[in-house]
C-alpha cells in the first residue's frame, strides 16, 4: 500500500513559513532594539473610536509619531526606540483630548493601552 504525502509536505511547509512570517515582525524588532505600542481608543460609555489621531511624543529623543486608530479603534505604533518619558497624545474631533504622561518602552516589548 503507498501513501501520497506529497499534499500533506505541501500542508505543512506552507503551515511553517506562515507561522514563521507572522513571528518575524516581533522578532525582527526585537533583534533591532526595538519597541512598540498599541492600544484601543475608547470613549466614556466603553465604545470604541474610529480615526482618532494618536500622538506618540519623546522630546528628550525628538520623536514625534502619529498614527490613526482604525474602525475598531485600535491604533499601533512599531518601532519605537527604548526609553523613558514617552508620552501619548489621542485626540478625535467632538472628544476631549487625552495625554498619558511618562511611560516607558522597553526593548523589545510591545506596551498596550486602553484609552477611555
Amino acid at each position: 500500500m503507498r501513501f501520497n504525502l506529497q499534499p500533506s509536505v505541501r500542508a505543512l511547509t506552507a503551515l511553517v513559513f506562515a507561522c514563521i512570517a507572522i513571528g518575524l515582525p516581533a522578532a525582527a524588532q526585537s533583534l533591532a532594539g526595538l519597541a512598540a505600542l498599541n492600544g484601543t481608543v475608547q470613549d466614556s460609555s466603553g465604545a470604541v473610536v474610529a480615526d482618532a489621531v494618536v500622538t506618540i511624543s519623546n522630546s528628550s529623543l525628538g520623536i514625534d509619531r502619529k498614527t490613526i486608530s482604525n474602525a475598531d479603534g485600535y491604533f499601533v505604533a512599531p518601532s519605537l526606540p527604548p526609553a523613558v518619558g514617552y508620552e501619548v497624545t489621542v485626540k478625535k474631533h467632538g472628544f476631549v483630548a487625552f495625554t498619558r504622561k511618562t511611560f516607558n518602552c522597553w526593548l523589545g516589548r510591545t506596551l498596550p493601552f486602553l484609552f477611555n
